[in-house]
């Protein structure tokens, strides 16, 4: 199960947004100390003040929440084969496609494309080499065969 960990993420947001944990409580109406305990995750923000707190860093909640869809072991299969025969075809493309699912996947804040790849090699349960490629181990010469 994901844990819930929206200290950090206020802590994050408003260490880059240089605020104050006095200025963001003035803000929401609450004490320095309800922030440090949040930020410290001693306790957490009422529910009541979720979006003031997300609308005030310019997030979302699932951003708020650190929030990461999980994908179903077929959804994972399917974007690996695709990217497979996308890079095939076009490369140009098939890194194009990565850079819409980190999107999709992870969130708008992220632009590491090694980063879906990652998830889907871990999705699969399969050790991985570069473009896809299952790794043997034990095997002469790197022990690499062709997957897609």
């Amino acid at each position: 199960m994901h844990e819930v960990n929206i200290g950090a993420t206020i802590a994050r947001e408003r260490s880059a947004a240089g605020v104050t944990q006095g200025a963001l409580a003035a803000h929401l109406g609450v004490t320095k100390a309800a922030v440090s305990k949040w930020e410290l995750g001693q306790s957490l923000p009422d529910v009541a003040l979720l979006p003031r707190i997300a609308a005030y860093f310019g997030i979302t909640l699932d951003e708020l929440f650190a929030f990461r869809p999980q994908l179903t072991e077929d959804e994972v299969r399917d974007v690996y084969l695709e990217l497979c025969r996308l890079f095939a075809e076009d490369a140009g493309a098939a890194y194009a496609r990565m850079d819409e699912l980190v999107r999709i996947v992870l969130g708008p804040a992220s632009a590491d494309g090694g980063a879906v790849l990652a998830a889907l090699v871990r999705g699969t349960g399969a050790r991985r080499g570069a473009f896809g490629q299952d790794v043997q181990p034990g095997r002469a010469g790197g022990g690499v065969r062709r997957r897609c």
